[in-house]
């Protein structure tokens, strides 16, 4: 398949919605819908990146319904926005808003196409595929699943550093409550690692392995050499190495099966 035009369609929408639209046309966009005269003006800046771009006159309606379409959802977003002000919504209705206009582009392109079918050939022969579901398992297995399987082998340890936690902080409150971290930061911290480690297995960068290792004992330098509470030391350093050593396992298992 040729996905030529699809690729400059889906940067054409990058640089508008991310490069050329600036902080305060976005703000203007969420808080005000439709009318706001910011929307209007992206969308004349989406529809000409996008003509620029494809340089094509072939496809100018096509286009033109793809920033209508953009416009729209901009439009219903910062509607919605404005009735939801007291709730976190702008965070899902960002990325859903974005999910529209992938899949408003996608579409338009295999309908101008009309290349449904080897399109659908292609998802049919990666869904098939053997090594697809491996991967699948082995970035599903890295991620929540082996963050509760870390979780229940530090399980001891972990209640043994919040008995020590608890006697701190009857000591000296204001301090303990300072130096607590984010929510569930660490969880994702060690998510995110663990992903990098495997993609690095899969491609063969051993190396790279090392460079994050060392990123993050430099990153975590200042706060182990700070702290005199020993077993928390050693309880970030075990949950570390165990992070480490079984996403590089289930990379190594993984590039096995798929052999």
């Amino acid at each position: 398949m040729d996905y030529n035009i699809l690729i400059r369609l889906i940067l054409a929408h990058l640089i508008s919605d991310f490069i050329l639209q600036s902080t305060k046309w976005a703000e203007s966009k969420d808080n005000k819908g439709f009318s706001s005269g910011y929307l209007y003006w992206h969308v004349i800046v989406t529809g000409i990146t996008s003509l620029i771009l494809v340089w094509n006159l072939n496809w100018f309606i096509p286009i033109a319904a793809i920033t209508l379409i953009h416009g729209l959802c901009d439009g219903l977003k910062g509607e919605i926005n404005k009735r939801c002000l007291n709730l976190s919504s702008p965070k899902y209705l960002f990325f859903i808003d974005q999910l529209i206009h992938l899949i408003t582009i996608i579409i338009i392109w295999l309908i101008v196409t009309k290349q449904w079918v080897l399109f659908g050939k292609e998802i049919t022969h990666l869904c098939q595929n053997e090594n697809t579901w491996y991967y699948l398992l082995g970035y599903v297995f890295i991620s929540l699943p082996l963050a509760v399987i870390i979780g229940k082998l530090t399980e001891s340890w972990s209640k043994e550093l919040d008995n020590t936690a608890g006697i701190i902080g009857f000591q000296n409150k204001t301090t303990t409550k300072n130096n607590q971290g984010l929510n569930n930061a660490g969880r994702w911290i060690g998510v995110i690692e663990r992903i990098m480690i495997f993609t690095f297995i899969l491609i063969h960068q051993f190396a790279a392995i090392g460079f994050l290792l060392a990123a993050k004992s430099v990153l975590r330098f200042g706060d182990l050499k700070d702290n005199t509470n020993h077993k928390k030391t050693e309880y970030i350093i075990i949950g570390t190495f165990l992070s480490f050593m079984l996403a590089i396992f289930t990379g190594l298992a993984i590039n096995y099966l798929t052999k």
